[in-house]
């Protein structure tokens, strides 16, 4: 160190040197640390852990979820067209209940006017039946004087009687007659004649051409008929029925259809073989028929024999009536008597009946009001059943949307416990493989840091070496006057 002094300014000149024995040390650090930096070569080994094969697997997981959801979204708008289209149909039948509502109005309105017109109608007939209490009452008045024109009647009656018990005896004695040609007709004639003429009727009348009459005629088509019958019941109809059953149709219009036609069809075979029966019996019964008509005068001719007979006594008896005809006419007298009571009461009688066809007429009006009334409430029930008809569908079409819901909240169920399960597994997966992933990073860490020692300890080395150098370097100062500059 050295320095200089004058009048005015001042220069000192300080160096401060390292010591000698640092030098070589400082020296072979410095080459070391050029040896070190001037390789311009990269860190052979990576510094960052790849993924780790678990956490590939975890996104794979994830993305397998995500594919799951997809296909339960997918299947969740498929139901949204169908649950409006059953919103679509809900609106049509509340339409169709809305219109029916007026029909049901209107009918109301017509069931008052004729509920009103059969109130209208119950005065008129309190009325009739006043009136026809009145004529009843006269009525009687009358029948009282009838009881004493017919007691009088009565006793000429009684003479009238007396004849006839005369008339009686004559008709006794020719009814003795009578029985005596009668007896011979019936031991004789009448038995073989009513035999032959019971067959002949028998004949004539068709009786062998009828079913019903001719058993054996039956029992032959009842025959032939079972097969057929036999083969609807235990073959066709069992066969409609199980195919209605199989195919979900039982009760449906196609299988009435079907049931229609098969008997339809019996019903064909069954006519068909009753002509191909009744027509020959037919024949053969009509030519008998003709046979016993050619054969009728003959009969009658016979039966006319006995009557002839009886017509000589029926003659005596005759002349006994024209006896009792002067005895009815005594009583004829007294019964104009009584006709012409019996013609006032039958006036009032008419008076009477005539009221009744009134009240009857009121009473008919009465009843078609009632039926018409019946009329409109049967509408009105049909009405009702239609509208329930169409609730009925409503209520089936919310149960079809509420399991349409009930399928979308089944969906979203699963697609949730899926989302969760997966998930927490794809998560758990990651969690594990972050910490494989993490153990690669340690050990990478600990590579690094052993490549990285010599830099280290070079870096260590240059803060030792720093302080025991003293600060080696040069100053200095300028002094003038009484200041000074470094």
């Amino acid at each position: 160190m050295g320095s200089k002094g004058g009048g005015g300014t001042q220069k000192t000149t300080t160096t401060q040197q390292m010591p000698g024995w640092l030098k070589p040390l400082s020296q072979g650090l410095t080459n070391t640390a050029l040896n070190l930096y001037t390789k311009n070569q990269p860190y052979p080994q990576q510094q960052v852990a790849g993924l780790d094969p678990t956490q590939q697997q975890g996104f794979q997981d994830v993305q397998n979820t995500y594919n799951q959801l997809s296909g339960i979204q997918s299947g969740l708008q498929g139901l949204d067209p169908q649950y409006q289209s059953l919103e679509g149909q809900v609106g049509n039948l509340s339409n169709e209940v809305g219109g029916l509502a007026p029909q049901y109005q209107g009918l109301q309105g017509q069931l008052s006017g004729i509920q009103n017109q059969v109130a209208g109608l119950d005065p008129q007939y309190s009325a009739l039946q006043q009136q026809l209490g009145d004529y009843q009452g006269q009525l009687g008045q009358q029948s009282g004087q009838l009881g004493d024109i017919s007691g009088q009647l009565g006793g000429v009656q009684g003479q009238l009687g007396g004849l006839q018990g005369q008339l009686g005896g004559l008709q006794g004695q020719l009814g003795g007659l009578t029985n005596q040609a009668g007896q011979l007709g019936q031991g004789v004639v009448d038995p073989g004649l009513a035999s032959a003429q019971g067959a002949l009727n028998a004949f004539t009348s068709g009786q062998f051409l009828n079913p019903q009459s001719n058993q054996y005629l039956q029992n032959y088509f009842n025959a032939a008929a079972s097969p057929v019958i036999q083969q609807y019941e235990q073959a066709i109809a069992p066969n409609i029925l199980s195919n209605a059953v199989a195919s979900g149709g039982l009760g449906s219009s196609g299988t009435e259809q079907a049931f229609a036609n098969a008997q339809n069809q019996l019903a064909g075979q069954l006519g068909n073989l009753a002509a191909n029966i009744y027509e020959p019996a037919y024949q053969q019964g009509m030519q008998q028929m003709q046979t016993a008509i050619g054969q009728e005068p003959g009969m009658a001719q016979a039966w006319f024999t006995p009557t002839q007979q009886q017509a000589s006594l029926l003659g005596q008896q005759a002349g006994l009536n024209q006896q009792q005809v002067a005895a009815n006419a005594q009583a004829a007298q007294q019964l104009a008597q009584q006709a012409g009571l019996v013609g006032q009461q039958t006036g009032l009688t008419q008076a009477g009946a005539a009221m009744n066809a009134q009240r009857a007429n009121q009473l008919g009006q009465q009843a078609n009001l009632y039926g018409q009334e019946a009329g409109l409430v049967n509408q009105q029930s049909g009405l009702l059943g239609d509208i329930g008809n169409v609730y009925g569908q409503q209520a089936g079409l919310l149960g079809q949307q509420g399991g349409l819901l009930g399928q979308q909240q089944n969906l979203y169920g699963q697609e949730l416990g899926a989302n969760q399960q997966q998930m927490q597994g794809a998560q758990n997966i990651i969690d594990i493989g972050q910490q494989q992933q993490q153990q690669q990073q340690n050990q990478l860490n600990a590579m690094y840091q052993n490549q990285m020692a010599p830099y280290t300890m070079l870096a260590q080395a240059a803060g030792l070496i720093g302080p025991l150098s003293g600060g080696a370097g040069t100053t200095y100062s300028v002094n003038t006057g009484g200041g000074s500059m470094k």
